[in-house]
């Protein structure tokens, strides 16, 4: 990867959402400017993806609800926290996230894979990030990107 510029999916949706947004994120180097909290989607997303991570770790329901709980706990994401709506929608997306882990009968799974390609003719990489891989027997796979 060296010498090649490195973009994600996500870069590109920051910039196409916000060229601020992607300045500030992935350029400046700079903290976020003050009064830029963060949103109650952003962070349910990245808390149910947490707790989906912890929960193909572990095979424990209980211990991906203790990390999203934990997460949205967490002083910065009070526009998600207990009491709010998004807290109730953030608990009821991990519980279909459960109920999906469930029913996938894999003969094994990796979480939070790291992928890449280098396009020279374009001088970048392009960098994904899988949510979940699964394994089954007779060589078949699965690829999940938690949405």
């Amino acid at each position: 990867m060296s010498g090649l510029f490195a973009i994600t999916h996500s870069m590109v949706q920051s910039f196409e959402r916000c060229r601020k947004q992607y300045w500030f994120s992935y350029l400046s180097g700079l903290e976020r400017p003050p009064g830029d909290v963060a949103n109650a989607a952003g962070v349910i997303g990245t808390g149910v993806h947490r707790a989906m991570k912890t929960l193909c770790l572990t095979g424990d329901p209980e211990d991906g609800t203790r990390e999203l709980d934990t997460y949205l706990r967490m002083p910065a994401h009070e526009c998600a926290a207990p009491g709010t709506e998004a807290f109730d929608r953030a608990m009821a997306l991990y519980a279909r996230g459960c109920e999906a882990h469930a029913s996938i009968a894999s003969d094994d799974r990796w979480t939070e894979l790291d992928t890449w390609v280098p396009v020279k003719s374009r001088s970048v990489t392009l960098r994904a990030r899988i949510d979940r891989a699964d394994r089954f027997a007779g060589g078949h796979w699965q690829v999940i990107d938690w949405k």
